[in-house]
This record gives structure tokens, C-alpha cells and sequence, in this order.
């Protein structure tokens, strides 16, 4: 899947975009990506986990986490659901802030583990709740960005050790990457196994600790992602794409692309197609 731009979620005019989702424990979870603009996050409510670069933090109520340019992360719920509030912004914006306010402003970005991820207690979680809303209810410009983070810098208290980084387990790790070739991912979820030279049932143990699903759930976003690209390089037929991906059904593969996608193949098609000036 390509990176994600900051303009997809902006309106004209916009310096940041700022959301509060929930994510919901029986939903798919969010996909791993990467993106060109910088973000933040903490979690109003609910636990979950975050799957970046190979590992996995845990998070819940009051993690509040900054996300560099360059990481690679995805997200699930459970138990139970996970409510987030996130704000993605270029990174000049930050770039200029810390160089009018550095070494007072923290390097939230390129600093190590201990800047990169914080656990607010009580106190700061109202503070940052407020500061929140504020931001929310006012225009979204470099003025509202710049004022909101320096609140920020006064609210962060570390409160303890940052969550550790666990790596996932090399033979998972090979075993999905190499699950991304379509003479693996069209056997289905069965070829984690034979992949991993283990069981199936450890395989779906370690699928759902580290990818916050099951192997049918992967291997469908494995060959949607493949589809995705496929629509937008290609000029195969839709059904014949579907096939290909390995979905033997194609309402099925309609249904699942909407769910990932929110869209149908043929408008996914149509809009990178414009995108792209065609």
C-alpha cells in the first residue's frame, strides 16, 4: 500500500487534520501503513495494541504516543474496544516549532524510546482532554497547531519506564512477508503453516498476539492489498483480479474490498486513474 498524505484528510486550508475514532475489539484491524506527515496519539478509553516496524506496544487509557514519518504501524482493539484521538501534521511544522523553542520543546520525534512514548496519569489526561477540545472546536490552522503542541510540553509527565518494544518472532515475520507473493497467499491461511515450518495452531496463536486477527483475516488483507495495486496498475478485469488475489467468490471480494477500502474496486480503479491524470 503506498504512504499515506496528509491531504486525504485535510480540507483546503488545512493545517492539521484531528480525529477521535473507535475502534471496535470484532472489527478488522487497522492495517500496518506508513505515512508522509507526522502524528500523534493518546487513547481516551479501552485497551489495545499498536504494531510498529516489526513490534508490538501495548496500549491503553493514557498512552499517548508521537509516530515519526518514517514508522510503519497498524493498530487493534481487545479486550474490548479502543477510542483514540490522533492529529497528523506535516513535519516542517514541527521542524520550525523546535527550532524557535529547542531545547525546551522535547525532540518528541527524534528522540529515543523514552520521548516517543509517555503513560499520563489523571491530571494530564484532563489537561490533554481540554487542550484536545480546544483544538477540535477551533479552525484547524498553524496558529491552533503550534498552540496545542506547546501545551502539550507542559502537560507531559513521565510517569514511570516507557513501554517496552517487543520484536515479533523472525519465523512470523518471514513467514508473512513471504505470504505477500500470490503463489503463497492464493493457498490461503493453511500456507502460514507450511511457511513457518509449525502447527497450525501456533501460527494462528502467534497471528492473533502479533496481528490482532486471525490468519483468514490476514491473508485477506494480504490479497486486498495485492488487488488494490493490481487495480491500479493493471488492466485486467475485476473479476479476474479477484480471482487471482484467490477469492473464488466475487461478492465476497466486493464485500471485503468496501469493509478495507471504503469504496468498490471499480471506483478505486477510476480514482487513482484521475489521481494519476488518466
Amino acid at each position: 500500500m503506498s504512504d499515506l498524505q496528509l491531504k486525504d484528510f485535510t480540507g483546503e486550508g488545512d493545517w492539521f487534520a484531528f480525529a477521535s475514532h473507535r475502534h471496535l475489539q470484532r472489527a478488522q484491524p487497522v492495517a500496518q501503513h506508513a505515512h508522509r506527515f507526522i502524528e500523534l496519539f493518546w487513547i481516551e478509553e479501552g485497551t489495545g495494541h499498536e504494531l510498529i516496524d516489526g513490534g508490538r506496544i501495548v496500549l491503553a487509557e493514557g498512552s499517548l504516543r508521537f509516530v515519526a514519518a518514517a514508522d510503519r504501524h497498524g493498530f487493534a482493539a481487545g479486550p474490548g474496544d479502543l477510542h483514540m484521538v490522533n492529529l497528523a501534521f506535516p513535519a516542517e511544522s514541527w521542524e520550525s516549532l523546535r527550532g524557535r523553542y529547542a531545547p525546551d520543546l522535547p525532540d518528541w520525534y527524534g528522540g529515543g524510546v523514552g520521548l516517543r512514548h509517555h503513560h499520563l496519569g489523571g491530571p494530564e489526561r484532563a489537561a490533554l482532554a481540554r487542550a484536545g477540545a480546544r483544538l477540535a472546536a477551533g479552525q484547524r490552522s498553524r496558529l491552533a497547531l503550534e498552540t496545542f503542541l506547546l501545551q502539550l510540553a507542559q502537560i507531559i509527565v513521565p510517569l514511570g519506564p516507557p513501554p517496552v518494544l517487543q520484536a515479533q518472532p523472525e519465523w512470523l515475520a518471514q513467514a508473512v512477508t513471504a505470504m505477500r507473493e500470490p503463489r503463497w497467499f492464493r493457498h490461503g491461511p493453511l500456507a502460514f503453516a507450511r511457511l513457518s515450518s509449525r502447527t497450525q495452531a501456533h501460527a494462528s496463536r502467534a497471528i492473533r498476539r502479533w496481528y490482532g486477527c486471525t490468519p483468514t483475516e490476514l491473508t485477506n488483507q494480504i490479497r486486498l492489498e495485492w488487488a488494490a495495486a493490481r487495480l491500479v496498475d493493471g488492466d485486467e478485469s475485476i473479476p479476474g483480479i479477484a480471482m487471482d488475489a484467490g477469492f473464488a467468490n466475487l461478492g465476497h471480494f466486493y464485500v471485503c474490498f468496501r469493509r478495507r477500502y471504503a469504496t468498490t474496486p471499480r471506483c478505486w480503479r477510476q480514482r487513482a486513474r484521475q489521481l494519476a491524470g488518466g
